[in-house]
């Protein structure tokens, strides 16, 4: 993680990995200092570090799953 004096209250995330500033429910400019993820990369709650998105789980019926597991629904592959 990168310290910034400015960073959003709406970081991006695994779980909202196309967050913006305009996009965020808060709807303010403020900024406050803090440690963000660099441009490359994402934050996962779950493994509490920053990741490129790649490497973000999937999360499907409070299941996790990891990047490129597949998901049997109804005998169909999703």
């Amino acid at each position: 993680m990168i310290y910034s004096e400015c960073v959003s209250s709406c970081p991006r995330t695994c779980q909202n990995p196309s967050l913006t500033a305009s996009s965020c429910q808060l709807q303010t400019t403020d900024c406050t200092s803090g440690c963000v993820c660099s441009n490359d990369t994402v934050y996962d709650s779950l493994q509490d570090e920053c990741v490129p998105l790649d490497q973000c789980q999937c999360h499907y019926n409070n299941d996790q799953y990891q990047p490129g597991d597949k998901v049997l629904m109804d005998c169909n592959e999703w």
